[in-house]
């Protein structure tokens, strides 16, 4: 990090007033603040030196807590995702493929938080149907690809 900063404090220094951040309110600059990890490094240096020089205090404590506040935010699970439980059911007791990927995506999907910290993307209940359907999928499928094999030489 410290590299870091001794590259941004140079980059920053020989930066022209062109760049388009000045151009930012101190709410959009406040956002790139509350969310740096969909901005680059620079950028977010940039954005603290900007509100500094519009008389805003930024200090150490401020950002701690924003980052704290963006990993909470980060760590809700995603919302759920009825139509493709039901889509993943379906598909996974007819012996499809679908059913299969659904019931894999929904059980172990993990992000990672800026932090570094590894979690699951989808809720406790969303992982036990994705599990469940996983399951299914994986007795149903080689079954419906028996009786398909049959139903060829049979035919």
């Amino acid at each position: 990090m410290v590299i870091q900063d001794d590259n941004a404090d140079e980059i920053l220094m020989n930066l022209n007033r062109g760049h388009y951040l000045f151009e930012f309110t101190n709410e959009e600059l406040y956002e790139i603040l509350e969310k740096p990890d969909e901005w680059n490094y620079i950028d977010y240096k940039l954005a603290q030196k900007i509100l500094k020089e519009r008389g805003k205090d930024i200090n150490e404590n401020l950002l701690a807590s924003l980052k704290e506040e963006r990993v909470t935010e980060l760590s809700k699970p995603e919302r759920r995702y009825s139509f493709w439980i039901i889509v993943g059911y379906i598909s996974s007791l007819l012996g499809g493929l679908l059913g299969l990927a659904i019931g894999w995506i929904l059980w172990t999907m993990k992000k990672t938080l800026p932090n570094g910290e590894r979690i699951y993307v989808y809720s406790e209940s969303d992982r036990r149907h994705g599990k469940i359907m996983f399951m299914i999928g994986i007795i149903i499928f080689p079954i419906a690809c028996l009786i398909a094999i049959l139903n060829s030489i049979n035919s």
